[in-house]
């Protein structure tokens, strides 16, 4: 029985195969924010590879970047005790452990507290330039004596440009440190229950340990969260 050629229908071609990303997975790489400058962090730069590769496809295990040394457990314990005596009286009635949280990021906590006054201050300073515009559209001396509409609108552009970047600033260094203090605690806690004697070890149940590393050190991150503006308030 003949046949004809004309009644099959040409099969679609065969897509072709994406090639593996031949480079080097982030997981075998050194985190950037370990080497990323201030204006780095304030853009939120350092971050843009994994952003850019999680636009094209789905994030994976091996597509996250290691911790930083410097965020480390064991990085953080020494720093603490470099700076942790017991023995030692602060003022206000202070504990020492507070003290030595905060020596041990006292760095970091000074750049929060001044990013939270500049952000205040920023954020203070637009409405005095909002009243200076409507006084110019009124024809009326306003309080910087600037009678150019450009530079009152440069000054709103400037103060609010510094205003986000200062808020962006607080909010991620708050979190890394609160993160960086609720992975210290918990390191402190599970070390302290693995030197405990067997007598002492028969005043805490497994359970009062285990909400110290989880609900106690959970405290120290919100506080960290929120204790930058309840300072400022």
């Amino acid at each position: 029985m003949d046949h004809d050629d004309s009644s099959y229908a040409e099969a679609p071609a065969t897509p072709r195969a994406k090639r593996p990303e031949t480079s080097t997975p982030f997981s075998q790489l050194a985190n950037p924010l370990a080497k990323a400058s201030l204006p780095s962090i304030i853009m939120a730069q350092w971050i843009q590879p994994m952003v850019s590769l999680g636009a094209r496809r789905v994030l994976e295990k091996e597509d996250v970047w290691p911790i930083c040394a410097r965020d480390a457990c064991s990085s953080l314990e020494q720093r603490f005790r470099r700076v942790y005596d017991p023995s030692r009286r602060h003022p206000f009635n202070l504990s020492p452990l507070a003290a030595a949280y905060a020596r041990t990021f006292q760095t970091e906590l000074s750049f929060v507290l001044m990013s939270c006054v500049l952000y205040v201050f920023a954020l203070a300073l637009q409405s005095y330039v909002a009243q200076a515009i409507l006084q110019f559209l009124n024809d009326e001396e306003n309080l910087f004596h600037i009678s150019s509409g450009y530079w009152l609108m440069a000054m709103m552009t400037l103060s609010s440009l510094v205003a986000v970047c200062a808020l962006n600033y607080v909010f991620f260094s708050a979190s890394r440190i609160g993160a960086n203090m609720r992975s210290l605690t918990m390191s402190l806690v599970f070390d302290k229950a693995l030197k405990l004697s067997s007598a002492a070890r028969q005043d805490y149940t497994t359970g009062e340990v285990l909400t110290l590393m989880s609900v106690d050190t959970e405290r120290v991150f919100l506080l960290m969260i929120q204790g930058p503006w309840l300072f400022m308030g």
